[in-house]
Order: structure tokens, then sequence, then C-alpha cells
């Protein structure tokens, strides 16, 4: 009768465990929650939570740990359904700023999580100036200039004088644009795709700068203000010259008529920053591309009301690619003239530009028709005809009557017979070949000039038989 009776209590316990389990969703142990989540199509369907998390861990946990895809979510007007019908509205966005509690509910089991429809590239508005962070955020019917600006985590203390906002607001069929200047302080009501710019004035802020490169004591980038900073106070602020510094060979480059790329490879840094929010050059074939186009529009520009014959067109053409791919100031500061030293005293540098101190160059640079041309070590007071012994005399296929001086900075061309100046460290000797023409070669030139010579005969005798 004793057995009889544990085996009966032992039956129950059994059945009993096995109805509970019945009772709980698929997935779901004993110790877990079932909650579904709806609106969103990548995100909707039923996931298990632990007792006594709260929605905001929820949804962290399943959108960045248990899906394989990029979404967007809407953390605004998030709507909370509970198994007896009530319904609860939360903003989890605004918890995460403030960390408003009430905002950050516990879940219960069998609760539906009912996310808002979001649609950045719909549905938004954008905010800069004045605030914390600055960007495009989801708009929801209602929302306030003062909504705008908590959401973009507040005012920033970087900033003086934002009292007034201007929002930038398009009509619908994106035909007329609206300037709307309101106080910061005020509650003015957001549409759809407004742009909002908060307070007038920008800060001075770390990125906004431009790059001193080579011989100075700090290369680098170095931050600056907008306004009434020369160049000679960016040569202070990089440390000043060093003792190996160039100084008639100092360049001011405008990256912005260079991509990024061609910034990166020859001068090894990166771009100033505005430049690097554009996207990146793929490879060199676009930047070839590319550059070619430009330099060509450039030549166009310059031709189009010229009256140039062919031979003066193609030296245009040369002109306006140097000047294109070049785009520089060249500062020479041992010249003995006042407008360079004033330039560089004087000139305002601007966002983006580059400033290039070149080392002192070792010596001569010889070019063309030499056993060993390049650098010749310089020795004061030498000719022309020092160097290119030094270089190994001339070759067989020179041309001694064309030799050239080339000075490194100006480059300018000078004859080297006639040339009365003083060989400077960084010039070019040029030396180059004599034309080597064939047999045929002669004998085309020969045949065009008595093709010219019959047509000027024939013509002679037509006009004196018509003449008689």
């Amino acid at each position: 009768m004793k057995s009889f009776f544990l085996s009966l209590v032992l039956f129950s316990l059994v059945v009993s465990a096995q109805t509970t389990k019945e009772k709980i969703p698929m997935g779901i142990s004993e110790n877990k929650l079932s909650i579904s989540v709806v609106g969103n199509p990548v995100l909707s369907g039923s996931y298990p939570a632990a007792p006594g998390e709260r929605v905001d861990q929820f949804l962290t946990r399943i959108i960045y740990n248990g899906t394989p895809y990029k979404i967007t979510v809407c953390l605004r007007n998030i709507k909370i359904k509970k198994p007896a019908g009530s319904e609860v509205t939360i903003d989890l966005q605004k918890f995460r700023i403030n960390g408003d509690i009430r905002e950050n509910p516990y879940l219960a089991n069998d609760d539906i999580i009912v996310l808002p429809t979001a649609n950045y590239e719909e549905i938004y508005y954008e905010i800069e100036g004045a605030i914390n962070s600055s960007g495009r955020y989801h708009f929801l019917e209602g929302d306030n200039l003062q909504d705008a600006i908590f959401y973009a985590m507040g005012i920033s203390n970087a900033f003086d004088g934002f009292d007034s906002t201007t929002i930038y607001r398009i009509s619908y069929d994106k035909t007329k644009m609206e300037k709307i200047r309101v106080a910061t302080t005020s509650n003015f009501k957001l549409k759809n795709r407004d742009r909002i710019v908060v307070g007038d004035e920008q800060p001075f802020m770390d990125d906004y700068k431009i790059l001193v490169i080579g011989e100075v004591n700090r290369p680098g980038y170095i931050p600056f203000g907008r306004k009434n900073q020369t160049l000679k106070d960016a040569i202070e602020l990089a440390g000043g010259f060093t003792g190996n510094a160039s100084l008639n060979n100092i360049r001011i480059l405008k990256s912005k008529n260079l991509p990024s790329s061609v910034i990166r490879s020859y001068y090894g840094v990166d771009a100033p920053k505005e430049r690097r929010d554009l996207q990146e050059d793929k490879d060199v074939v676009d930047i070839q591309k590319f550059m070619a186009e430009l330099s060509g529009l450039d030549f166009l520009n310059l031709y189009r009301l010229s009256g140039l014959d062919e031979r003066d067109t193609s030296y245009l053409r040369l002109e306006a690619q140097l000047n294109f791919y070049n785009n520089s100031q060249l500062i020479d500061l041992n010249a003995k003239n006042d407008t360079l030293r004033n330039f560089y005293e004087n000139y305002r540098v601007q966002m983006g530009d580059i400033v290039v101190v070149s080392s002192i160059p070792v010596g001569i640079n010889m070019v063309g028709q030499v056993p060993y041309p390049g650098w010749i070590a310089y020795t004061p007071g030498m000719d022309v005809n020092y160097y290119i012994r030094q270089a190994g005399g001339l070759n067989d296929y020179a041309n001694p009557d064309d030799i050239m001086v080339i000075k490194g900075n100006t480059k300018q061309w000078h004859a080297a017979d006639g040339f009365k100046g003083q060989l400077e460290p960084g010039d070019y000797i040029y030396i180059p070949k004599e034309a080597q023409r064939s047999f045929w070669s002669y004998l085309g030139d020969t045949a065009l000039v008595l093709g010219i010579v019959g047509n000027i005969a024939t013509l002679a005798i037509l006009f004196i038989n018509v003449m008689k």
C-alpha cells in the first residue's frame, strides 16, 4: 500500500512537469520570457529574453548580435503592447542621452515591441552648427527646434553667438528654397527634410589646418585661424626654417586641384581633411583621367578667344597643363624683390594650402647627352664646361651649339654660350641631342622642296601664257 501511494505521487509529478513544458513556447526555457518584435522587416519575429531585461538591452542584443545585416532602427516612438491590451510609448534615444529610466522599462512575458519606420533617406532633418553632434536625424511629426537640438546633444560650448538659427526648407516639388530665421530658444515646428543651422559664427576648430612640409623644424598639419594668418605665421608655427632650407624655393600648393592619392604618393602625407571627406581616388588610371580632363578644360578656357596658330596652340597647351598641375606660388626670399617678400609676409593662408619648403640642392643637375647625368657637386665659381667635364664630357651625339642653362628656382632657360650669370646649386645644364637624319629623310625634304619649286614654275609658265 505504501509503495502504491509513492508510485502515484511520482506519476503525478511527471504529468505536471510535462504539462508545464507544453505551455512554454518553442525555444523558451522555463526561466526566459518570450518577446515579439514587429514593424521592422529584418527584425520582426519572436525572441527569448531574460527576466529583468530592459528594452534597450534586449534591442541592442538582437540588433548587433543576432542579425547579420546592417539595419537602421529608429529608437524614438517605440510602442510596447502588453498582453492585457495596454500600450506604452517610449523613447530610447532620449534614454541614451539623459538616462531617463522611464524611457527604458523592464520587459514582461509576451510583450510586443512595435518599432517605427526608419527611413533616413526620405524622412529626416539635418542639423549642424553650434551643436555637439551634427548630422541627419529621423523626423517625427510634431518635432520642433528644441527636440532637434536635444537629440543633437545640445548646444556646443565651442561656439559663441548662437542666439539665432536658420532653417532651410525646400518645397515638396523641390523647386523653391525657403530661408527661415528663428530664435534658437524657440519651439519652431519642423517639417520633413528641414536643414537646420544653429548659430551664425563658426568657432576655431582643430580641423581647420594647413600642411607645412619639408625643411621646417616641426613639419605636418598645424591648426590655424580663419583670418589674418599669413604664410610667415605658418612657417613660425611649424618651428621656422631648418638650416638646410632653400629660401629661394618655397612653394604654396592648392590641394583642391590635386586628387588625394596624388598628394599621398608625391608628398607622403594624407590630403587635408576636407579632401579626405570626398570619395577617395580609386586607382592610378582614374587619377590620370581625372587630371587630364580638368587640365584639358583649363586649356579650352584659355584657347577659345585666342587667335593662335598651330605651333603657338601646342605651346599654350603645355603652359596650360603646367599651370593647372602646379597651381602654385613660388617664393624666393633671397631675391632682391620686395613683391615676393611682401607676399611671404602678407599672404593669407587658406584651408587646404600645402606649403613646401625645399632643401638646399647639393649641386648642378646634368641632363641630356653626357655619360653621367644627374647631380654634380657644386663648386663655386666654376662654369658650364667644368660641370660637363665632371659628368664625363659630351657624348658622340651631343649638340654642343645648343647647350642650355636652366635656373633651378625660376626654370628660366639661357643659352650656355651667352650665359653671363652665376651657376647656383639647383641649376640644370641641358645638353640636347644632335638631330640624326637618314638618307631617306634628306631625300624626302628634297622632294618636298622640288615639288614646291615645280608648282611655282608651273604657275609662272601659266601666267606668262595668259599674259601673251
